[in-house]
């Protein structure tokens, strides 16, 4: 249930023999749903306790997501929908090979977890990611307007600890979500708490609204290296302090062996980007950022609509 596979059809990684696993948005929904049901009854039933233990997830990302981001938007409309459910975030800003966080990314957001689980059920504050509130039709008929739920303010667009993102993630298309509609974006700012994209040609009709998708890669590629597809550059400014460090996994000792072991047919365990700091050094020694990166999404304001609500708050 953890979302990648559910972006590839596949019979042999379904429910019951022969029955691929869903792809669908609602149908995985009703699937996460069901197993937190379940799992929360048999907890109860089994340790006699009266409280439902909470779900804390993540919303599947980076090179995992495919087309209209029905898994990703599946996890995210459950949290949204669920007091129970609490989505962490994204996870395209932890490093990772090939799509797998490394052993710094799977350090980095299990602090994410942790920071989130502490903020919700120790101190009682209710927590939700980054992520739109309201996307709107500005006075220009080129503009589109996202009101956002931020976490703590300001918002800021971050290309230290991920790399230049086309457009800092941001996508727009007309009427269906083709390549050949895709929208050139002129310009992309913060205003507050809202993100104003201005395009090129007029926004005429059903306008989708895509941040995180199959389409963002990194600006400015190097040949031979990660794309860093479904990411984004939009954070928050949450100062909450990490326990450990982020390490330099080809650190070596003075007789220049490796500190951290590996196969002997891995040179370099280091991923193809790292999180900098502002003047340009890798944050080696540093606790690991816990900024609240947006959540990826995709929405669709329909041509008959000035704007549509897609957080009830």
């Amino acid at each position: 249930m953890q979302g990648e596979f559910n972006y590839d059809p596949n019979p042999e990684k379904g429910l019951r023999a022969n029955v691929p696993n869903t792809t669908e948005k609602r149908e995985y929904k009703k699937l996460l749903v069901n197993i937190k049901n379940n799992m929360q009854k048999d907890i109860q039933r089994q340790y006699g306790q009266t409280d439902k233990p909470v779900f804390i997830t993540y919303q599947t990302g980076a090179q995992y997501m495919r087309d209209t981001l029905s898994i990703s938007m599946a996890q995210l409309e459950a949290a949204n929908e669920y007091d129970d459910i609490i989505c962490a975030g994204p996870i395209y800003p932890m490093t990772d090979r090939g799509g797998h966080l490394d052993s710094n990314g799977y350090r980095w957001f299990g602090e994410m977890l942790g920071k989130v689980y502490y903020q919700s059920q120790v101190q009682g504050k209710p927590f939700q990611p980054l992520q739109p509130t309201v996307i709107a039709r500005e006075t220009l008929p080129t503009q589109i307007r996202i009101k956002c739920h931020v976490p703590v303010r300001p918002l800021v667009f971050d290309v230290n600890l991920v790399p230049k993102i086309k457009d800092y993630g941001f996508e727009i298309y007309l009427r269906d979500y083709r390549q050949e509609n895709k929208q050139i974006i002129k310009q992309v700012e913060i205003d507050g708490d809202d993100v104003v994209l201005t395009c090129e040609q007029p926004l005429v009709g059903d306008v989708i609204v895509v941040y995180a998708g199959t389409r963002s890669f990194i600006e400015d590629r190097p040949k031979g290296k990660d794309g860093l597809q479904g990411h984004g550059n939009l954070r928050d400014s949450d100062p909450y302090k990490a326990f450990f460090k982020y390490e330099d996994l080809d650190e070596v000792h003075k007789n220049g062996t490796f500190i951290h072991p590996r196969d002997s047919f891995e040179t370099r365990l280091r991923p193809d980007y790292e999180p900098r700091e502002r003047k340009g050094k890798v944050i080696y020694g540093k606790k690991y950022p816990l900024y609240n990166f947006s959540v990826g999404f995709y929405y669709k304001l329909p041509a008959e609509s000035k704007q549509i609500s897609v957080l009830g708050n």
